[in-house]
């Protein structure tokens, strides 16, 4: 399993995808972008804009299935 945890500096639209460079006997993998909304996080008190979980995207990491078969 892989995981990044980016905070975004301004909100709105932003197009990001996940690229793995393959491995030994692993053909490397470029998922679609997705588009993903970023608004200002409401929790924090200071302001600051909310962060984003990759692993909680859907879709963006179904190249993990990739990753996951590395251990079978």
């Amino acid at each position: 399993m892989a995981e990044l945890v980016y905070t975004f500096d301004s909100v709105g639209p932003h197009e990001i995808h996940v690229v793995y460079s393959g491995g030994p006997g692993v053909e490397g993998s470029t998922s679609q972008v997705q588009v993903l909304d970023v608004t200002e996080s409401g929790d924090s008190g200071e302001g600051s804009l909310g962060s984003l979980d990759i692993a909680d995207i859907a879709g963006v990491l179904g190249i993990l299935g990739v990753l996951g078969s590395l251990g079978d």
